[in-house]
């Protein structure tokens, strides 16, 4: 195998593992779509920072929780938009 036979193979594995994470992220916004439609039902805030802190928290020891960080950051900003 040459080197960018070795370098396709990765990104092959890369392009598996995006896949997951589109199909995840879905599952995701769907979820946090109910949630939204339960809030609105009992006039509740649509943003909740407490509990992105604790989402946070759980990841705040990993090697490059900076990333995850942005990451989330990332996915609850999103996640509201799509809740309005």
């Amino acid at each position: 195998m040459n080197e960018q036979d070795k370098i396709n193979a990765l990104r092959i594995k890369i392009d598996k593992i995006d896949n997951e994470i589109v199909q995840l992220f879905n599952k995701r916004l769907e979820l946090a779509n109910k949630i939204a439609s339960e809030k609105i039902k009992y006039n509740l805030s649509i943003e909740d920072t407490k509990r992105e802190n604790e989402i946070l928290k759980k990841f705040e020891k990993q090697e490059n929780f900076i990333h995850i960080k942005k990451l989330y950051q990332s996915i609850f900003d999103i996640t509201k938009k799509y809740e309005e």
